[in-house]
């Protein structure tokens, strides 16, 4: 294997956080440290978002300019090597929050369709089920740690989906679809870093996953509007018109006017018709799902379901979408 031109695109091509790596048979323990370790402090949310994107912004428009092998400038170089560490530091975190968002929030498995305890045992054992049904709590740290039966990443997150699938709580729609995200990247079917992306707009009935705590700071209205901003593709613009926001690092100070020097363009003015663009889509976005929770805010009555349930429908249905069910 020979190694790569350094301080070349082609070096900094070669991220971990944007490709697939298949996790499902890793074992669930091995999750433990990891997150012990995390759990010791929260990180600003709106400073990770800025990071974030704004490094994989300027990565973008550095390749963009320089050719596969031409040598870059020292520090866009850094601004390279920079994009690397906090997409994986700030991914690995999200892929936790994901993890601790969806535990803090499950919908108990007593509550599902009839005959679904024969169906789920069938799929992933005794050991999930009990584990489920002991209504485990992320924000029970300790607790919900030491319950972590001995299976793996593919049967906890798999099983975490199934539940919430077929429960019989309106609330868990939304919340499957961020239970899908975790398994989704185990899987390998998206990278790390797809997966954060979306971490950052996934809704559960009453808001952002960040809403919740957990890893991050609780986030603001701000973090709303920021990625409004960041769907416009204007993050870089927003970051040089407020240093003065404490959510801007000084790191990120310093490299804002690194890749400012070397792409003027970023120093134009916000187009806010584009922000107003996207805080409208966001907007419908949010819209649906608080319809769906008001729609089916009844969940609380007798489910008239019928005796047998087809529940390997009902996973495929949010595994595969509606298409699964033709």
């Amino acid at each position: 294997m020979y190694d790569l031109p350094l301080n070349t695109v082609a070096q900094y091509l070669v991220n971990p956080t944007q490709t697939p790596v298949n996790l499902q048979g890793v074992r669930l323990q091995t999750l433990k440290q990891p997150l012990i370790q995390l759990y010791a402090n929260t990180q600003n949310t709106e400073q990770s978002l800025l990071n974030f994107y704004f490094y994989n912004h300027a990565f973008h428009l550095i390749i963009s300019r320089y050719n596969m092998y031409d040598r870059l400038p020292d520090e866009l170089a850094a601004i390279c090597e920079r994009n690397q560490t906090v997409s994986s530091q700030i991914g690995t975190r999200m892929f936790f929050q994901v993890l601790m968002a969806t535990h803090g929030h499950l919908f108990g498995v007593t509550s599902a369709q009839p005959n679904y305890q024969d169906f789920f045992v069938s799929a992933y054992g005794q050991e999930m089920w009990d584990f489920f049904l002991s209504s485990p709590n992320s924000y029970q740290f300790n607790k919900w740690l030491a319950a972590f039966p001995s299976v793996s990443l593919d049967e906890f997150f798999a099983s975490t989906l199934m539940t919430f699938t077929c429960s019989g709580s309106s609330a868990a729609k939304a919340w499957a679809d961020i239970a899908r995200l975790s398994l989704d990247y185990v899987r390998g079917d998206i990278s790390l870093e797809s997966m954060t992306d979306q971490a950052f707009s996934i809704c559960h009935n009453g808001g952002s996953i960040l809403n919740k705590g957990h890893l991050f700071s609780v986030c603001t209205n701000q973090m709303y509007s920021l990625l409004d901003v960041q769907d416009s593709g204007q993050i870089p613009q927003w970051i040089l018109s407020h240093l003065n926001q404490s959510c801007v690092d000084a790191q990120l100070k310093k490299d804002s006017a690194v890749v400012a020097r070397h792409f003027p363009e970023i120093r134009t003015q916000i187009d806010q018709s584009l922000v107003k663009a996207s805080e409208q889509k966001r907007a419908a976005y949010t819209q649906a799902i608080a319809k769906n929770w008001q729609q089916a805010n009844n969940w609380k009555a007798a489910l008239n379901a019928p005796q047998k349930v087809n529940h390997a429908a009902k996973l495929n249905k949010v595994l595969l979408g509606a298409q699964a069910l033709k």
